[in-house]
């Protein structure tokens, strides 16, 4: 085999190997799976906030959410406003600290896991993602600013990433 042919075999092989590499992603979705609205790359361990207006204390709330290595989402603190916002949590387990910050209450600690998250969004309550600073609006997919979306993490082949990306603008 000539030299020539040993670089172009070795170049393709790489190329080969980065397009099926798997990435981590947070997919965005209709609440059975399909369509997906939006795709983004996360490493495993990294953190995001879930952040939303109660509906009741009419103030902001932000729940800090682990990815974990099985893809399981992990909710690790809440932050609010109001304490006597119903459904939220204003007790603590033995591994979890309350306390107050700058005005806020804050649970930390927390270890609710799920395999993905149904968000039951509206427009008026401004329900959004935060990855890395970059806020992700959720209601932008629903009809008419309501409607409900699942959050979910998995691995998937870059391939299969670029694919849903160029073909169907996730």
């Amino acid at each position: 085999m000539t030299r020539y042919r040993m670089i172009t075999l070795m170049v393709i092989v790489a190329i080969l190997l980065a397009l099926f590499r798997p990435i981590s992603v947070i997919e965005v979705c209709a609440e059975k799976g399909r369509p997906i609205y939006g795709v983004y790359e996360v490493e495993v361990n990294d953190l995001f906030d879930y952040s939303y207006i109660h509906s009741v204390s009419m103030t902001r709330v932000y729940e800090r959410i682990w990815i974990t290595p099985e893809y399981k989402l992990v909710t690790t603190q809440v932050r609010y406003l109001d304490q006597s916002g119903a459904g939220l949590p204003d007790d603590i387990n033995d591994n979890e600290r309350f306390y107050q910050e700058g005005g806020w209450f804050v649970i930390d600690g927390l270890t609710r896991v799920s395999d993905s998250l149904i968000i039951q969004v509206d427009v008026l309550y401004d329900n959004k993602i935060i990855l890395d600073g970059i806020e992700v609006n959720l209601f932008q997919w629903c009809d008419q600013g309501r409607g409900v979306v699942k959050i979910c993490t998995k691995q998937k082949a870059y391939l299969v990433h670029l694919a849903e990306k160029l073909i169907f603008g996730v």
